[in-house]
């Protein structure tokens, strides 16, 4: 065996211990006093963390967790030791029980359930009320409408206040058939003390024409200064003269044999 000088030896493990010397020559640091276990995690207790921008983020969110409006009610949503969901501390049994089926549409009994058919009906039901009524709904929506606060009658017959119509045509013809049918009155005539000729005007015929045909005639009913015999005796003649459109005409009397006296009737009687 070859052996080395002993000073070559030391020369060389005083490299070594003067590189590891080295290594922490820039460090003010304490002895390793105990075993450090492999995947050793050091605490840093020199360096300074500034969290506050951190800290006040976890602040708002912790705020808002706590002030929403439905927290009293999902405060009592919880769920057990087994995993189970909870309300109020009671587990909740989310298994779906098995229930009897009802194929109608008159049940009574709330513990069962309908058929998908009869819901399909239903819905087909609905839906087409709910077209009748969007359709009366948009009947009145044009319109500014009260209630109908009293029950309508079969058969009532409602005012129409906004609606104008034009009768001119129909009132024209209703005036001309009102002339067609005339007019007839009686009218007194006084000759006084004593006169041979007296007349009176009529009016408020308002179906006068120019054309129209009035016929008189004395009428044999007693007046104050005349009995019936004496106009039966002693008569008078009368006529028709200046006929006025719309208004009336004269009626005159004459006696021709002696002047005549007191009052006399006439009937007269108009058509055009």
């Amino acid at each position: 065996m070859k052996a080395f000088p002993i000073s070559q030896d030391l020369d060389v493990i005083q490299s070594e211990v003067d590189l590891n010397t080295a290594k922490v020559t820039d460090l003010v640091h304490p002895l390793v006093e105990t075993a450090v276990p492999s995947g050793a995690v050091f605490t840093d207790t020199d360096t300074v963390y500034d969290d506050t921008v951190l800290q006040s983020e976890v602040d708002l969110n912790t705020a808002d967790r706590h002030s929403h409006l439905n927290k009293t009610v999902l405060d009592k949503f919880g769920e057990n030791v087994g995993g189970l969901p909870t309300f109020n501390g009671n587990t909740v049994d989310t298994t779906i029980a098995q229930r009897d089926v009802y194929d109608g549409l008159d049940g009574t009994d709330n513990t069962i359930s309908l058929a998908s058919n009869n819901g399909k009906l239903l819905k087909d039901v609905q839906d087409t009320q709910q077209i009748s009524i969007d359709l009366n709904t948009a009947k009145v929506t044009d319109l500014v409408h009260p209630l109908v606060e009293t029950a309508v009658p079969v058969g009532a017959v409602f005012t129409d206040t906004d609606t104008v119509y034009d009768d001119t045509v129909l009132q024209s013809e209703v005036d001309l058939n009102t002339l067609s049918i005339g007019k007839s009155g009686t009218s007194i005539i006084d000759f006084g003390l004593s006169n041979k000729v007296s007349e009176v005007v009529v009016t408020g015929v308002t179906q006068t024409l120019s054309t129209s045909i009035v016929m008189s005639s004395m009428r044999l009913e007693q007046t104050a200064e005349h009995s019936v015999d004496d106009l039966q005796i002693d008569p008078i003649r009368v006529f028709i003269k200046d006929l006025v459109a719309g208004v009336g005409f004269t009626v005159c009397g004459t006696m021709e044999n002696a002047p005549a006296n007191g009052t006399y009737k006439i009937d007269w009687n108009l058509t055009n």
